[in-house]
């Protein structure tokens, strides 16, 4: 109990005195010095002690008290404070207290009550300590979060009582991102859920299966009120990625890639088989897929129908593998595919339609000879060609193609007459043989030692020993001239017509010469419909072929027999080098089924670009998907195109 200081209690000799109490006034009294120690004061004095203690806290001190327990604070509660909200923030002013040196202002979000000493202590109140003047600025306050606030005056020693708690809730400031944004898989789906936000107004919840996605392309459930949705609809053992925006009045804040959440579907449908490949084998069709979390079985379908629908009597089989060779087929024929997973009460959705063009009969080859004359002889060359019957197969890329160019329509295309192509490029020993001389880069003799800058060494490039089964590159159209760097003169530089033209004026049963554009497609896709003839026919691999990131040993070519071959034999359709085939360049080939298309090049007209395929070691794995059509100056070299032979039989 305390007293006030306003009026002290004198306790000896005779003088007429009031105390006062907090809630308890004594009546004024006349009391002699000798009369305090008569015993019959006692109940009256024992009365006031009571009374005292009846108006305190129950522990000796008011619970408004901020002083100790002995002493009265020296200093006055802090007065007249006022709350002025600017832009995201709020701005504390209050009247000075004699004797404070400095201030405390304690200010929360989650108590609407004036708190005691021992509550302002915790977490929940935030003390901002030591400021000198009567005013504090609360900035980057949040839109519509409540806040309150008291003031306490200092000296160093002694605190006054807070001052009166004061609330406000901002009408302008940020608007506050979710708290605990999460996503949780259970029986029923996903479910996403947060924290409310003040001041929202809905919340849209944005998701993809594909992380990599831009945002622009995910998902959306706008408009939410509560702060739950529930994902339904789900693929089975699927992780599905989550973001959100909150909308207010005027403001929206939208998640970051810090913020996002991500759950595996626990429930659902089981995913549909990804990666399906077919390719034709001796007797059949391969089909291959990748296994599906959760299947026990897959249906495979089959029509030579592109627009057949799946049902009981086009069943191919039921298999627990995810891989199989459908047999039965007709020859020369298109078969379109599909694959379905089953778990025994769920199945999926239908694979993607991969098509495969059955021959029928395994590709025959052959070698050609061409015998040329020489300072020393006869010489024989020697060229290995696979025989391709007449067929017909889809050109270009379905939309569906990732890295899909709008140069690759797909159409249908009927080619009418069998044809030869060389299993390989032409390589630089056969050239050199025609031609007399090798202008490729990828040879011994353009070997470059390691240049040392002083700063750094650049590393050199060192090409096989023997490099005549390398692809030859870096050759001309048609041949140019062109001034030689070192002797200032101007020389012919025969090009791939004048290889053509001498072979041809050597041979006797076959016409040679380069392969169309869908010749070239045709043998490249070997039957499949995929990105890629090899591998699992949707991606490529170190190891797989010749192509940008895939280069260990040395930068540039690979044997033209290197790596394994397509199903129908050629090596190198994908990378390696690009390939000139007979067509001029076109931007667009059109969606219209087409027979036995050309586009002639005139050598001497207007245009400017030609046509290669297959890309080079130099391009990336998307530049040689099967479909990719690359330009090139029709009058150019580079050092990364070569080319390959066709051959026609000659008429009796």
């Amino acid at each position: 109990m305390q007293r006030s200081s306003e009026n002290p209690v004198g306790i000896m000799g005779s003088k007429q005195y009031s105390t006062r109490y907090e809630g308890v006034t004594m009546k004024e009294m006349k009391v002699s010095s000798k009369a305090r120690h008569r015993w019959y004061w006692l109940p009256v004095f024992l009365g006031l002690g009571l009374g005292m203690i009846g108006c305190s806290d129950g522990g000796g001190r008011s619970s408004n008290d901020m002083g100790s327990d002995n002493e009265p604070p020296s200093l006055s509660q802090p007065q007249a404070v006022i709350m002025a909200q600017e832009e995201s923030s709020v701005n504390l002013s209050w009247e000075a207290v004699p004797g404070a040196t400095h201030y405390t202002v304690y200010w929360s979000e989650e108590s609407d009550t004036w708190a005691p000493v021992k509550d302002i202590n915790r977490s929940v109140w935030t003390p901002i300590k030591g400021i000198k003047g009567t005013t504090w600025v609360h900035a980057n306050t949040c839109l519509c979060r409540q806040l309150y606030y008291v003031v306490v005056a200092e000296d160093g020693t002694h605190s006054s009582h807070p001052s009166e708690t004061l609330s406000m809730t901002p009408k302008v400031g940020e608007l506050q991102f979710p708290k605990h944004f999460k996503a949780v898989s259970g029986d029923a789906g996903i479910t996403v859920n947060w924290d409310a936000v003040p001041c929202a107004r809905s919340y849209t919840v944005y998701w993809s299966d594909d992380p990599l996605l831009y945002e622009r392309e995910w998902q959306t459930e706008s408009n939410i009120k509560g702060t739950e949705w529930v994902h339904t609809g789900l693929e089975y053992d699927k992780t599905y990625y989550y973001d959100i925006s909150v909308t207010g009045k005027d403001k929206v804040v939208y998640s970051n890639s810090g913020d996002r959440v991500d759950a595996t579907a626990k429930a659902g449908t089981l995913q549909s088989p990804q990666k399906v490949f077919a390719k034709p084998v001796d007797g059949g069709v391969e089909l291959t897929w990748g296994e599906v979390a959760g299947a026990e079985l897959y249906t495979l379908y089959w029509s030579k129908n592109q627009d057949a629908g799946i049902d009981s009597e086009n069943v191919v089989e039921t298999t627990k593998r995810s891989f199989t060779v459908v047999g039965g087929l007709e020859k020369n024929s298109t078969y379109y595919f599909v694959v379905v997973a089953s778990e025994g009460i769920f199945e999926s959705a239908p694979s993607a339609s991969v098509s495969a063009f059955f021959l029928g009969d395994p590709i025959k080859t052959k070698t050609i000879t061409i015998t040329l004359s020489s300072l020393t002889g006869p010489i024989d060359v020697d060229f290995k060609f696979a025989e391709l019957p007449k067929g017909s197969f889809w050109m270009g890329s379905p939309e569906s193609e990732p890295n899909r160019k709008n140069n690759e329509d797909l159409h249908e295309v009927a080619l009418t007459n069998a044809f030869y192509l060389m299993t390989t490029e032409v390589t630089q020993g056969q050239w050199e043989a025609v031609v007399g001389e090798n202008p490729s880069l990828c040879q011994t003799s353009n070997n470059i030692p390691p240049k040392d800058l002083g700063w750094m060494t650049l590393p050199g490039t060192t090409y096989p020993a023997d490099s005549s089964g390398y692809p030859v590159e870096n050759v001309y159209l048609v041949g140019q001239n062109v001034v030689d760097e070192e002797s200032g003169e101007e020389k012919f530089v025969p090009g791939i017509k004048e290889f053509i033209d001498k072979l041809n004026e050597k041979s006797i049963e076959y016409t040679f010469r380069l392969p169309t554009d869908a010749e070239w497609e045709y043998a490249a896709r070997a039957g499949t419909g995929t990105p890629y003839a090899i591998g699992d026919g949707h991606e490529v691999n170190e190891g797989d072929l010749r192509f940008r990131g895939s280069i260990k040993d040395w930068p540039g070519t690979c044997k033209a027999e290197s790596f394994s071959p397509n199903p129908w034999g050629f090596y190198n359709m994908h990378g390696n080098v690009n390939e000139w085939v007979a067509d001029a360049w076109r931007n667009n080939l059109g969606d219209v089924s087409q027979v036995d298309p050309f586009h002639a090049m005139y050598l001497d007209g207007e245009e400017k670009y030609h046509c290669t395929r297959g890309g080079g070691y130099s391009n990336s794995a998307k530049e040689i998907r099967s479909a990719y059509r690359h330009e090139m100056k029709k009058t150019g070299k580079n050092v990364w195109a070569g080319f390959r032979l066709a051959a026609d039989e000659k008429d009796e």
